[in-house]
C-alpha cells in the first residue's frame, strides 16, 4: 500500500478523535430535533458553552468532523473538504468517517 493511501493517524490525531467523541456525547445525538434545540438553548442560558476549538488546524479539522458527523448522524461535504485541505488522504478520511458513526 503506498504511504499516501495509508489510514494511520498520529497519537495527537487519535487524541483529537477522543476529544470529538467526548464532545459529541456531551452534545447528545439527535440535536436537530426540537428537543435537541430546546436542550441547546437551555444549556446556553445556564452558561454552558460549546467546546473550545483545538489550536492546531489539522487537529481541529478532525475534532469538528467527528463531533459534527456524530451529533448530526450524517457527514457534511464541507467537513470532508476541510479534512482533504488539511492533508488527510482518502483512506484516513474514510477511517474517520467510520469512527464517526
Amino acid at each position: 500500500m503506498p504511504p499516501s493511501s495509508h489510514p494511520d493517524l498520529s497519537p495527537a490525531e487519535w487524541r483529537a478523535v477522543a476529544i470529538a467523541l467526548r464532545d459529541a456525547a456531551h452534545e447528545g445525538a439527535g440535536s436537530s430535533s426540537w428537543w435537541g434545540t430546546l436542550r441547546h438553548v437551555l444549556l446556553w442560558l445556564s452558561g454552558h458553552r460549546p467546546a473550545n476549538r483545538l489550536a492546531d488546524p489539522r487537529l481541529e479539522a478532525i475534532r469538528a468532523f467527528v463531533s459534527e458527523a456524530r451529533c448530526r448522524r450524517r457527514i457534511e461535504p464541507h467537513l470532508l473538504d476541510r479534512l482533504a485541505l488539511r492533508g488527510f488522504n482518502q483512506r484516513q478520511i474514510e477511517a474517520l468517517a467510520l469512527l464517526s458513526r
